[in-house]
């Protein structure tokens, strides 16, 4: 499952430097395929073995989706307040006495469409930290003095993100792209002071009285293993299409004065034949960085923007297209005519040895993607959330193998044609 956590689209961009144009004679040729790495599954965990640090990860159904209307933020608030809120019986001062004294770490973060529970402890410590662990889930306290403090930190980011222009940009985006949809609508000032510990408790009984998705890294005694498996799972109806995407061209302005431009329209499901060639054409045309189609043309050869490239996010059921450039206001219609000539470049032909070289490149991904014990733990888990087939992986890194130039280049010509969701900050 690709990019699957890029499902806040690409939030924090980085700076590119200057590189050269791609240089066939020094692509490899068609790549090795490999296998990513996966847990065991056994009586409905995951498991991946570790001497060290004992890790338990829950992803629960129901996240930010979840939020009341008129009270977006109350997900993130949630689980900010139910780690510094302590339990019901100790309170937030006892609890983070004792997670001290374990050496313990708790986290708990909504994303969309789930939620994420996790807490580090040592070997010798687990039983006794993952009883505090249940604790904290079934029955949190949330602490009245702890919530305002949440509050107000969350104020605080939200004043920060209104003044980049980068945020603004992908938050107005979604706005129109997922018009009349909830994913469509963020956290305001006033919908944070609108939640209420009514509220909260209300949205904990949502998503924590669900069953989770459970992987643990290391050992962890039976007893502790059953009293996380306890809950009954509840129904949950994955997010699909947006029904009612707003094309056209909209304009915001915000404190932080780079000029960003924003672009994006529906792209290929993880389901659709085109996905893999979909996947290598969004690499070649943005997504690569330096190489890209897009860099060369806007950055490297014209020096317009800090920073250009396009992002490609497919679900299960749908998928979305998108390109983005941080620049000046005064390079604005430039960037535009820039932006054009890259992508009729894309639909006059992809070459071969330009595929080649994205396969090789999208195939080495895998051991970045990897590289750590709660990586592949995570990736599994929403793949399991996500109803996508524990093969999956194998048959995309296959398919991306062998797709071949003319279907590569089919799904480029798709990917660069509107209509799209246009937004410019600072124009």
């Amino acid at each position: 499952m690709k990019r699957l956590l890029i499902l806040n689209i690409i939030l924090s961009l980085v700076l590119f430097g200057c590189t050269h144009r791609l240089d066939p004679k020094g692509s490899l040729p068609i790549p090795i395929r490999t296998t990513a790495p996966k847990p065991a599954f056994y009586n409905g965990v995951y498991k991946l073995a570790n001497p060290g640090v004992v890790h338990i990860v829950l992803l629960f159904p129901g996240g930010k989706i979840l939020d009341p209307p008129g009270k977006e933020g109350a997900a993130r608030l949630l689980g900010a307040t139910m780690v510094s809120g302590g339990t019901h019986d100790l309170g937030p001062l006892k609890t983070e006495e004792i997670l001290d004294d374990l050496a313990a770490n708790v986290s708990i973060r909504s994303e969309r469409e789930f939620t994420w529970a996790s807490i580090d402890v040592l070997p010798e410590d687990a039983k006794q930290g993952t009883s505090l662990f249940l604790s904290l889930l079934k029955s949190p306290g949330l602490d009245p003095k702890r919530l305002a403090i949440e509050r107000d930190k969350f104020k605080d980011k939200i004043k920060r993100d209104e003044e980049d222009a980068t945020r603004v940009a992908f938050d107005e985006l979604r706005r129109h792209l997922y018009k009349g949809d909830p994913r469509s609508h963020m956290p305001t000032m006033a919908s944070l002071n609108a939640i209420t510990r009514k509220d909260l408790i209300a949205l904990h009984k949502q998503i924590f009285t669900n069953k989770p998705v459970i992987g643990i890294i290391g050992d962890l005694d039976d007893e502790s293993l059953e009293s996380i498996k306890k809950e009954e799972a509840l129904p949950y109806n994955l997010l699909g299409i947006p029904k009612n995407p707003e094309f056209g061209s909209f304009t915001r302005v915000a404190k932080d004065k780079q000029c960003v431009l924003v672009m994006t329209h529906l792209g290929p499901s993880m389901n659709e034949s085109s996905y893999p060639a979909a996947y290598i054409a969004d690499y070649i045309i943005g997504s690569s960085g330096l190489s890209s189609r897009i860099t060369q043309e806007v950055r490297t050869k014209r020096g317009l923007a800090y920073s250009a490239g396009s992002f490609y996010q497919a679900m299960p059921a749908w998928g979305i297209f998108g390109i983005y450039v941080i620049t000046e206001t005064k390079n604005l219609k430039e960037v535009k005519h820039a932006i054009k000539n890259a992508l009729d470049t894309v639909s006059k032909g992809i070459t071969t040895e330009e595929i080649k070289w994205a396969k090789q490149a999208i195939i080495n991904q895998q051991a970045v993607m990897y590289n750590s014990p709660k990586k592949v733990l995570s990736h599994a888990m929403e793949s399991a959330f996500y109803r996508i087939p524990p093969e999956f992986d194998d048959i995309f890194l296959d398919k991306i193998y062998n797709t071949t130039t003319e279907e590569v280049n089919n799904a480029a010509s798709k990917l660069v044609k509107g209509p799209w969701v246009e937004v410019v900050v600072n124009p």
